[in-house]
């Protein structure tokens, strides 16, 4: 995963993630899961769309939410609606076999 963003705000939560081993590998796993979960709809182009966006919403609540997986103490609360969830989603998802990156 590259830590890239449209904006700083994503490109900050993109480094943060990818350069803690215990956040990389939470996140590639549920990423994993996500995609797994979407496959088993019979429409082929709506598996990487679902994926992504259910991905993207639980990156967003991790953060925005005290009991989540990663912590909010580094950002404001005001940055973290500049977020693109849906980019940062997207890095996870990019190296799973089969993920199309989606037009959403």
């Amino acid at each position: 995963m590259n830590a890239t963003g449209t904006n700083y705000e994503t490109w900050a939560v993109c480094f943060r993630l990818n350069n803690n081993q215990d956040y990389y590998e939470y996140w590639k796993d549920r990423a994993q899961e996500e995609f797994d979960y979407a496959s088993e709809s019979d429409d082929v182009d709506a598996i990487s769309r679902n994926a992504l966006l259910a991905l993207a919403q639980e990156l967003q609540n991790a953060f925005e939410d005290e009991d989540g997986a990663v912590s909010p103490i580094f950002y404001e609360d005001s940055a973290l609606g500049r977020v693109s969830w849906v980019e940062v989603a997207d890095n996870f998802l990019l190296d799973i076999e089969g993920y199309v990156k989606p037009v959403v």
